[in-house]
């Protein structure tokens, strides 16, 4: 069995067709999102394996599992209505509403404001 050697490998940014980083080369001057410690680069992993796709799997999943236990396990710690499943699901709706809310309330203080200014 034959193994590659030290001198095989290509080294990141070299631009040989075997370099898998060539397009993360002008890019490394950004440096990483959350800084450059240890646990910025351990936030940093996190966030790019928790993307969308993986995000969403894996919410569906604790959701069926959360169906799972109250329905057919004998510890039922959230009751057919799943009450506190959707108290999470209204608090993300009260959000909402205060998100819209608080939007009118300043688009109102900021058509005052410019009224007072033009007269």
């Amino acid at each position: 069995m034959a193994t590659a050697s030290k001198s095989d490998r290509t080294e990141p940014g070299s631009g040989v067709p075997g370099d898998y980083f060539r397009f993360h080369a002008p890019h490394q001057h950004l440096g990483l999102f959350f800084g450059e410690n240890w646990f910025a680069r351990k936030a940093e992993k996190f966030a790019r394996f928790f993307g969308p796709p993986v995000f969403l799997i894996s919410q569906t999943l604790v959701v069926l599992v959360w169906i799972g236990l109250n329905l057919f396990v004998f510890t039922r710690f959230d009751a057919y209505p799943f009450i506190l499943l959707e108290q999470n699901t209204r608090l993300t709706e009260l959000v909402k509403e205060l998100s819209i809310s608080i939007e009118t309330l300043t688009m109102d203080v900021h058509s005052k404001v410019v009224l007072e200014r033009n007269v």
